[in-house]
């Protein structure tokens, strides 16, 4: 006893395993999707470099539909050293004295501040004092008057010197990243322009600023004539393009402090003040949290950059240098006055282009007015440090939500509501940016959403192929070879969900299986049965018939389904037909030699609509039929005892079954039913006289007609194959019980006993 308990505890917990085990199978889809939204969120805290590169075209792309509005109320101007200018004017590089002019004409024009994005790190090749130079170095010796003459002319250099003292002028340098011999950082340290403020956590790290080694500087005369000294240098991204500008910078021959950009300087020089504000956030290691100049507060990013906010190609901020030195008076004050003026190089083939999100040969001194326009109007880009926490957010949130959509509608509307959820993080990341001029990422995670959404619908899909290859493995051994291979070739054809069909349905049973089973041991009987359900059931199934289910005494078998057959009535007639003759063939060849039995099969048959399709897990589950039919269609089956025959059929059935041949037997609370005979036993002209001699033997028994009864049923037994000689010899017994006692009003049938 405490063995079986054991064995049955194991059992037990062995199913309970299964079951949850399938359970978790059928959530494998689910488990997948939540996988794959974990290791996006892992895969956006990495964030490599292509995920970058994504989220900046995404920056670039909204730019280039929403570029900034190009405002002059920000009075910045372009002093273009252009093709116009070299040809008018002279070639490149031009003498430093008509830098001076150019410097003296914007100051007497009213300019605020003036820088140059041009570097002077050498003597004017063309001054007097270069030219004796080049001219002592010859093999002629030059004269002494000329030699005078030439030192007693002005130096160029000192002309632009003094034209820089004169106005309020910010000269560029160039950081570089490499080492080399530094000669600017002594002139930075003796010229000091101005220092730096700090608030917050103090002076920041050099990692939190962007990094040069040296620099390249002007002229010490030049340098210590400027009113400031702005780097001009721009740093690309890692694909070349340029998106943000620093503000202030970190060189490492200056450890003390950094060094501003031109346009920061500018700033500054053009409101007179004194130092530059920096303000820092974090403990041990400080990242720039804004940086201020005069009545300025500019939020940076953590490294001191500003993103670049274009605009279009704007000519109203340009002005050829050939105006500003030939142009009327009158007309330059107005662009000129009160105007910060960058003054920088185009000319083919002398420019440093760069590409941007809207240009891609953009003039770096034209980047440095744009960064200024955006300082003077406050027009910012801004990605604040909260941006990654609520990208991650949005990301957890809008994968939940697919995941849901998915796993819970069907798959075109989920696919249809996943991509419109994609397009609603896209549509608000533009419109944070079109209205806030936010920079949210949403391409990372409407693409993370849509990944998600299709690893769930790819394991469903995967899922549901599985449990229909497990349901259509099942099937197999349900239909014949041929159907299989129909239904293989047209799957859209099977539905194994559950669908209501018109049926015809076969039953057939053992008769005294009870009898049976008694006279033989069970491994005996087990061999009988055996030899007894396999010819069966491959007759039915050759016969195009789907099996069911069986017993161990009985066989339900279908028709038009789970492929559609129009003639399926007549094909489960001819399926008792052969069901039949292969009986008789098993009992003459086997079951007499070697069980020494005789077995007797009673065969039913109906057609009714009945709801079929997969019962049970689908590891387990069967192609079935369910309805009031299968119950007919066995009532119908068990009525064979009642009446000696071998088949009995339903009247749907008869109507639908063309060219078989049956008799009516009698009537339930179904209908009608009749026996089914083989055309072999009898030619059509003796089995029409056979069955007109039926019906009125019938219709006397109805009528209590008993003499004219018995007279025709004895006709009927001798004219009738030895199939239905039982039966009529029955009836004939029954008529003679209800001549002797009257049956009651009700009573219709021969078959039925009083």
């Amino acid at each position: 006893m405490a063995r079986d308990e054991t064995r049955q505890a194991r059992w037990s917990w062995t199913q309970r395993l299964r079951y949850r085990r399938r359970r978790l199978a059928r959530h494998v889809p689910l488990l997948l999707g939540l996988l794959v939204l974990l290791c996006m969120l892992a895969l956006r805290v990495y964030d490599p470099a292509p995920l970058q590169q994504l989220r900046l075209a995404q920056f670039d792309l909204y730019q280039r539909l929403s570029p900034r509005n190009y405002d002059a109320r920000a009075k910045v101007r372009v002093v273009d050293i252009d093709e116009a200018s070299i040809a008018r004017l002279g070639q490149w590089p031009w003498p430093r004295a008509r830098h001076a002019e150019l410097v003296q004409r914007l100051h007497e024009l009213g300019a605020a501040a003036i820088g140059f994005s041009v570097l002077f790190p050498e003597p004017d090749r063309n001054s007097p004092q270069q030219i004796l130079q080049l001219l002592q170095s010859g093999a002629q010796t030059v004269p002494a008057e000329v030699q005078r003459y030439l030192l007693s002319l002005p130096d160029p250099d000192q002309q632009l010197a003094e034209a820089l003292r004169q106005s309020r002028v910010v000269l560029g340098v160039a950081g570089i990243r490499g080492g080399g011999q530094d000669s600017c950082t002594p002139r930075l340290l003796k010229f000091r322009k101005a220092g730096w403020a700090y608030t917050g956590a103090g002076r920041p790290a050099v990692a939190a600023l962007p990094r040069f080694q040296q620099l390249i500087c002007n002229l010490e005369a030049l340098h210590e004539a400027a009113a400031g000294v702005g780097i001009l240098s721009v740093i690309p991204d890692a694909d070349g393009v340029v998106r943000r500008m620093p503000l202030p910078t970190w060189v490492d021959s200056l450890p003390e402090e950094p060094v501003p950009g031109l346009a920061l300087e500018l700033l500054r020089v053009a409101q007179s003040a004194s130092s530059t504000r920096l303000r820092t956030f974090g403990e041990g290691s400080p990242q720039v949290e804004a940086v201020g100049s005069g009545a300025f507060d500019i939020p940076t990013t953590r490294t001191g950059e500003l993103w670049l906010y274009q605009t279009e190609p704007a000519p109203a901020r340009r002005l050829s240098a050939w105006e500003v030195l030939q142009a009327d008076d009158a007309l330059l004050k107005r662009k000129v006055q009160n105007h910060l003026i960058i003054i920088g190089v185009s000319a083919a083939g002398l420019g440093s282009p760069w590409a941007t999100p809207l240009n891609p040969v953009a003039d770096a001194h034209s980047l440095h007015a744009q960064l200024l326009e955006q300082l003077r109007l406050g027009a910012y880009l801004e990605r604040p440090d909260w941006a990654m926490g609520a990208e991650l957010l949005w990301l957890l949130l809008l994968g939940l939500v697919a995941i849901t959509l998915v796993v819970g509608f069907p798959a075109v509307w989920s696919s249809l509501m996943v991509v419109g959820v994609g397009l609603l993080a896209l549509g608000l990341s533009w419109a944070m940016f079109d209205s806030q001029g936010l920079l949210l990422d949403a391409a990372y995670p409407a693409l993370a959403v849509w990944l998600v959404a299709l690893t769930v619908v790819t394991g469903r899909y995967v899922w549901t192929e599985l449990e229909k290859k497990n349901a259509r493995a099942g099937l197999s051994r349900q239909l014949s070879r041929e159907q299989t291979e129909e239904a293989k070739a047209y799957p859209e054809t099977l539905h194994l969900a559950g669908e209501l069909r018109e049926l015809s349905l076969l039953f057939c049973y053992i008769h005294g299986f009870a009898d049976i089973s008694r006279q033989f041991p069970p491994t005996k009987l087990f061999g009988l049965l055996n030899e007894f359900l396999k010819p069966v059931i491959d007759t039915l199934m050759e016969a195009g018939g789907t099996l069911g289910r069986y017993t161990g005494d009985t066989i339900t078998a279908f028709w038009n389904a789970p492929l559609r057959q129009e003639d399926h009535a007549t094909l489960a007639c001819h399926a008792a037909l052969q069901t039949r003759a292969q009986l008789r063939q098993l009992n003459a060849e086997i079951f007499r030699p070697r069980f020494d039995a005789r077995i007797q099969l009673g065969i039913g048959l109906h057609t009714s609509h009945c709801c079929i399709g997969n019962l049970g897990p689908i590891r387990y589950s069967s192609y079935s039929a369910i309805g009031d039919a299968i119950h007919q269609v066995r009532r119908l089956g068990e009525h064979t005892e009642r009446y000696p025959v071998p088949i009995i059929v339903g009247q749907r059935t008869v109507d639908l079954a063309g060219g078989c041949r049956f008799l009516e037997l009698g009537r339930d609370s179904t209908g009608k039913f009749h026996t089914l005979l083989d055309a072999a036993m009898l030619d059509a002209e003796p089995f029409e006289r056979l069955r007109q001699l039926h019906e009125r033997a019938l219709y006397s028994c109805r009528e209590r007609d008993w003499d004219t009864a018995r007279e025709l049923m004895t006709v009927c037994r001798e004219r009738a194959p030895e199939m239905l000689r039982p039966l009529y010899s029955a009836w004939l017994d029954r008529v003679d019980n209800c001549q002797q006692h009257e049956p009651d009003a009700d009573w219709d049938s021969p078959g039925r006993t009083v």
